[in-house]
Formats: structure tokens, C-alpha cells, sequence
């Protein structure tokens, strides 16, 4: 029900977007452009939407993932082009404008100078050019929907860092959602690369499969690692939604232990790392802080005052109930970077209430948090925000 619900208020702000556009381009289109194909193009836009989101719908409905991959394809560069063709139009009114405005005050201070119209080309050229990098732009955030999943080096620095766990390399795999846009070769090629880094641990923060068929081999795939130091798995949202007694079952069945409001103290050397698992609240909407602060306390009953303690967390805002927990590092996930980035952050960085920690590196006293982007999507858009699987270093600070 909730991916229809997605393709209704997709297609419905695509088409909004697009009638928004245009309207934009036939008040100024004449005084900038004048290229009538531009404004052609925008008017069969919420066409276009409603054409794809058919095609989405029935791919769903029939499981056909070609048509699936279509439909969200279609309406995500429907969307993407609407956004980029707002975004550049101020700018190309601004070079107008200023055109404009130059060319006049010339004109009063000599009116015997003649008028340079190669400059007035150049200029109007400039203006054009923004709104038609607009379609550039859509093409490459397109693709960058789809990229490979890029494994990122995070070194993370601790004063309280025990010297056997200087150099440990965590794996984080989080956001999977293994189904029609991110498969179980996706996950085989991820782990082939991860191989190479030689990761001392892995650990799963949640939503590792949308289609629960497939969660028994994913499982396989990720144990591959087969990493000095045997990986966990802990619980997301989607792990609800797609039926929790049933997931429970197939990870308890699989190589991987799955941790539910406890931890376990892994022995590296003379020191101790724990390692806890909180629950996840499933919610989307309530204040999901109380349930936040029950899960942290019973994970962490099982740690030790002498142990290096890492929390996976699917949520990024447990950062804000572990006072006075003694965690050192959180893992999340859940956000998938707000989906589009700039400059390393989510460009929703600070605008979200309930979601205040959406991709990279946080800290909160003497806890650190890194929330990643995830690895795949249950709705395939990304823009600057690629998918990722970090590599999480720790390292001990230098007094």
C-alpha cells in the first residue's frame, strides 16, 4: 500500500511541478529565450509523469521489473528536469536583467555610441544556456540513482581508544532494501570490494530486504566477509513493514547473529569491544524518543565499564538518549542522506525536526554517530548522495 501511496504523491507533485514550470517560462521565455521548444517540452511533462507512473503501477502490480525500472526512471527525470529548470531561471532573469540595465544606462551616457549586438548575443546566449544545462543536469542525477556502491575510508578518532582496537576497520552495511533496484549481484559485488579492505567486523544497521525471499541468501552473501571477528545484523523499520516474525525467523535460521535490544563483548587482546543492537520504534510519524531511551538502556545492560562500546542503531537520532550510556561510536542508517546531497552533506542538513542527523559524521559529548546514506533505495532517487558502504577506521587520538 505505501508504494502506491508513493507513486500517487509522485506523479501528483511531478505534474504540479512541471505546470509550475512553465507557467515560470511563458512569463519571461519571450524576454530571455524565445525558444518555443523549451516551452513545448514543459507543457507534456505532467503527461510524461502520469505516462510513467502507469507504467511504475502495473510493474508493480504484475512484478515486472523492467516496467518498474521505467516507471521510476520516468517520473524521477520528469521530476529532476522541473527542479533543475526552476533552479537555473532566476539566474538566467538575473543576466537578462543586468544586460539590460548596462546596455541602458550606456545608452543615456552616449547616445552617438552604436550599439554592440555581438555583445548582446553573448550575453543572451548565457542566459539560454543555464536552463538548457538543466538537461545535463537531470541526466546525470539520474544516473546517479543507480551508481555502484562506493566504499568510503572513515577514520574516527577516540582519546579512550584501547591500543588493540587502533586501526580496527568496522564494515558498515546499512539500507540494503534487496529487491527490484538494488539486487543480491549488487550485494556480491559490494562484498567482492569490501574484501579488499580486509574489514575486522561487519555490522548491519537494518532494512536489509524488501523482498524477504531474498533476505536467506543476502545473509550468505554478506557472511562471505568472512571477517576475523563475526559480523551482527540489527533491526529496521522494514524489517516490520515486510512482516517482523517472519524476518526474525530467517535471521535466526542465517550465519549472522541478529541483535535485539542486547550486545555481546567481542575479547581483541587485553581489551573488550561491545557490540549492542537496538530495536527500531517503526514509526515514522510520533515522538519515537521514550522508545529510543528503553531500547539504548536494555542493549547496554550487557556492557562492561572497562569495554569500547558500539551501538547499531537503525535510527540516527538515538545520538540524542545515550547521555550517560558510556557509547563510544553509534552506527545508523534509516535516512538514505536525504537522498540529495552537496558538498559531502544532505542538503536537508538542519531542516528536519525529527531527522536531524542524515548522513556523515556527528558527535555529542564524548559519543560519535556516523549515519550512512545507505546502499540501495526502496524509491530510486539519489542526487549527489551516493550510495555507500563506509569503512569506518578507528583510530586512537594523538595527545
Amino acid at each position: 500500500m505505501r508504494i502506491y501511496i508513493t507513486i500517487l504523491v509522485s506523479v501528483i507533485l511531478a505534474s504540479l511541478l512541471s505546470i509550475l514550470t512553465r507557467n515560470i517560462i511563458r512569463r519571461i521565455n519571450k524576454k530571455i529565450w524565445k525558444f518555443s521548444k523549451i516551452d513545448t517540452l514543459v507543457f507534456y511533462l505532467p503527461f510524461a509523469a502520469l505516462f510513467f507512473a502507469v507504467i511504475w503501477f502495473f510493474g508493480r502490480i504484475f512484478i515486472i521489473p523492467l516496467f518498474m525500472t521505467l516507471g521510476a526512471a520516468g517520473i524521477i527525470s520528469v521530476f529532476l528536469f522541473d527542479l533543475m529548470m526552476l533552479i537555473t531561471l532566476p539566474f538566467s532573469w538575473i543576466i537578462d536583467f543586468t544586460n539590460v540595465r548596462i546596455q541602458s544606462f550606456k545608452s543615456k551616457q552616449n547616445k552617438k555610441k552604436s550599439f554592440n549586438p555581438e555583445r548582446r548575443k553573448v550575453i543572451k546566449a548565457a542566459a539560454a544556456a543555464l536552463p538548457l544545462f538543466s538537461i545535463g543536469a537531470t541526466g546525470t542525477g539520474l544516473a546517479s540513482s543507480f551508481q555502484s556502491v562506493c566504499i568510503r575510508r572513515i577514520p574516527l578518532y577516540f582519546d579512550n581508544l584501547p591500543e588493540e582496537l587502533d586501526g580496527f576497520k568496522i564494515l558498515h552495511l546499512s539500507d540494503m532494501h534487496l529487491s527490484i533496484y538494488f539486487q543480491l549481484s549488487d550485494l556480491e559485488t559490494v562484498v567482492e570490494n569490501a574484501l579488499k579492505e580486509k574489514p575486522d567486523i561487519f555490522l548491519v544497521t537494518g532494512d536489509v530486504s524488501d523482498d524477504l525471499r531474498l533476505l536467506p541468501d543476502a545473509l550468505k552473501l554478506i557472511n562471505q566477509l568472512n571477517t576475523p571477528h563475526h559480523g551482527y545484523v540489527s533491526l529496521g523499520n522494514h524489517e516490520y513493514y515486510r512482516g517482523i516474525r517472519e524476518s526474525i525467523q530467517k535471521f535466526v535460521a542465517g550465519p549472522i547473529p541478529l541483535l535485539i535490544n542486547k550486545g555481546e563483548i567481542i575479547k581483541i587482546g587485553n581489551s573488550n569491544l561491545f557490540i549492542g543492537g537496538a530495536d527500531d520504534p517503526v514509526t515514522l510519524r510520533s515522538d519515537i524518543t521514550p522508545f529510543l531511551k528503553r531500547t539504548v538502556e536494555m542493549t547496554m545492560q550487557s556492557a562492561t565499564e572497562d569495554s569500547f562500546n558500539i551501538l547499531m542503531s537503525h535510527r540516527p537520532k538515538t545520538l540524542d538518549v545515550v547521555e550517560n550510556q558510556n557509547i563510544d561510536l553509534i552506527l545508523s542508517g534509516h535516512t538514505h542522506g536525504g537522498q540529495v546531497g552537496f558538498n559531502g552533506r544532505s542538503l536537508f542538513e538542519g531542516m528536519i525536526e525529527k531527522e536531524p542527523y542524515l548522513w556523515g559524521e556527528y558527535k555529542k559529548g564524548e559519543t560519535q554517530l556516523y549515519t550512512s546514506s545507505g546502499m540501495g533505495h526502496w524509491f530510486p532517487f539519489r542526487f549527489n548522495c551516493p550510495p555507500e558502504a563506509p569503512l569506518i577506521i578507528l583510530k586512537k587520538s594523538k595527545a
